[in-house]
């Protein structure tokens, strides 16, 4: 059954409930006014880890944030999808709320959708948080091998979660891989992140990792936001690739953040897409 997307933050929390170990979830979240702002997860989350940054985010920009195909709230499209698929429902769910063109921010697998979508002629510009797609096949293979190793580890220990989650330490341990703080996180939603983890298909429908094509004919503002403490894709190894993909790209290198920045600096990450949506020029290193 296809669910509304739910409209309004202050319906935000309320709609991505875990009930009875359950995690239901609508497909995606639109709120504010101003020009449009795209926001797009990585790998087996779900659009509410923008969700600190919404009332940031919504007295300056409309927000389209839509959970991904296969993950929670949004079906798989197809037995076996491509990165083509991903990028077309995103188009669609952009046309659905009649947005041609927007600023689309993506994080990881969501920084090389927004790229694919600026390729599109989508994006009126483009900051990528920790871009996939910059690797060989072999260095893409081992980066989703880390995260669906990660994913089984974390069904295995889901009937625990609401109880293992009120112990910071716990949370630290849980979010080590993509977060510098995961203590900080409040319990409800280190739940609420994890369960959306084991919700995940979206390596049960991929049956090879997409690999980046260059973009040097995309004349979209693009800007590249990589975390020094990666443990996912990590600059020095992932960061390379993406230099030669998008020669024409700005770049910012920001500090005391892992692989999904929006967990330990909400504020941080919400002025680096302003700064870039109203002035294409942000500070470049933080």
């Amino acid at each position: 059954m296809t669910r509304d997307p739910i409209r309004g933050q202050q319906k935000g929390l309320e709609d991505m409930r875990v009930m009875n170990g359950q995690l239901t979830a609508t497909p995606y979240f639109v709120s504010g006014a101003g020009d449009p702002l795209v926001l797009l997860h990585g790998a087996t989350m779900s659009w509410h880890v923008w969700e600190p940054l919404f009332p940031l985010l919504t007295p300056h920009h409309r927000i389209l944030a839509p959970t991904l195909p296969g993950h929670t709230g949004r079906p798989a499209t197809a037995p076996v999808m491509a990165l083509d698929d991903i990028v077309d429902s995103v188009e669609s769910a952009m046309d659905d709320e009649s947005i041609t063109t927007a600023n689309i921010v993506g994080n990881s697998l969501g920084g090389l959708v927004a790229m694919e979508l600026a390729r599109r002629g989508r994006a009126r510009s483009v900051v990528a948080i920790s871009p996939a797609g910059g690797w060989t096949s072999e260095g893409g293979a081992a980066a989703a091998r880390a995260v669906s190793d990660g994913q089984r580890l974390v069904r295995m220990i889901r009937p625990i979660l609401p109880i293992a989650m009120r112990v910071p330490w716990m949370r630290q341990i849980a979010f080590r891989d993509i977060a510098r703080n995961g203590a900080r996180l409040a319990s409800g939603r280190a739940v609420q992140s994890l369960c959306a983890t084991a919700d995940s298909t979206l390596f049960e429908h991929f049956d090879e990792v997409a690999v980046a094509k260059p973009y040097v004919d995309v004349d979209t503002p693009v800007l590249i936001v990589w975390p020094t403490r990666d443990r996912i894709l990590p600059l020095r190894s992932h960061g390379i690739g993406w230099r030669t993909l998008a020669p024409g790209a700005t770049w910012k290198v920001i500090g005391g953040v892992g692989h999904v920045p929006m967990l330990d600096d909400p504020e941080g990450v919400a002025r680096t897409i302003l700064d870039w949506t109203r002035t294409g020029s942000p500070e470049l290193f933080t």
